[in-house]
């Protein structure tokens, strides 16, 4: 009897070894599985600072006579740039103006669409900067699911959960699921903020964003399914609040 009560407890402890071993093996391979060497925590949460919405600016459209418009696709904007010329490089997506002074380019604006927003791309298979899914260990089928758990459905919906998302570092005690969640997060936003400084909200008679870049600022508009993007490059040129008189008179047309 006091041999199998032994064999018994021998048995026990044989297996709460196995499975504590089995616990912190499997923790400990998910960590390293879901850990973002190219960025540290202390870069996550200085970009994270960065993505924090500070400002924002809201769009009263003023119409103009229809001869102070440049137009280009569904897209009207003031003329301000009589004195630019438009880029070879101009494409059937983008029209690219630039100042010259000796020629040398001393400023430039351009403006387009796509129909690719970051979500878009963060939902299929995607190549960013010498980033694929190859790299990520997150599948297609996992970050379609992301998106849709937290009601994300546009790069404006996507910036206010960044800004807003309590992120703890992962530990042997975090879930699997949380893990991935925590590192996801982690690279869309260390991503998204390692070209900028910081985002103004847009709002009013069109929704998007700008980022502001250190020498260039990037506004986003949202329409017709669009991400609209004008591009100022050279900020010392392009002020904050000439930008905002600029984008008061933009007209985009319904499709």
């Amino acid at each position: 009897m006091k041999d199998n009560k032994g064999l018994i407890i021998g048995i026990v402890i044989v297996v709460v070894v196995v499975f504590i071993g089995g616990f912190f093996g499997t923790k400990m391979y998910y960590l390293n599985k879901y850990n973002i060497s190219r960025v540290t925590n202390e870069e996550y949460q200085e970009h994270k600072e960065k993505l924090q919405i500070k400002d924002s600016i809201t769009i009263k459209t003023q119409k103009l006579q229809e001869n102070n418009y440049i137009s280009f696709n569904d897209v009207k904007i003031k003329n301000d740039f009589k004195k630019f010329e438009i880029l070879d490089s101009s494409t059937d997506e983008h029209r690219m103006y630039a100042l010259k002074e000796n020629d040398k380019v001393i400023a430039s604006f351009w403006f387009g669409a796509t129909t690719d927003s970051l979500v878009d791309i963060l939902k299929s298979d995607f190549e960013l900067y010498g980033w694929t899914q190859e790299h990520l260990s997150v599948s297609k089928e996992e970050r379609v699911n992301f998106f849709e758990k937290y009601n994300i459905e546009n790069d404006v919906d996507l910036i206010k959960f960044l800004s807003t998302y309590e992120y703890k570092e992962n530990n042997l005690f975090t879930s699997t699921n949380k893990m991935k969640e925590n590192y996801f997060v982690k690279f869309i936003t260390s991503f998204l903020m390692s070209f900028g400084e910081s985002v103004t909200l847009i709002d009013g008679d069109y929704e998007g964003y700008i980022l502001n870049m250190y020498e260039n600022k990037e506004a986003y508009i949202i329409k017709n399914n669009k991400k609209y993007v004008f591009t100022f490059l050279k900020t010392d040129y392009f002020a904050d609040e000439y930008i905002k008189e600029l984008l008061n008179t933009l007209i985009i047309e319904d499709n």
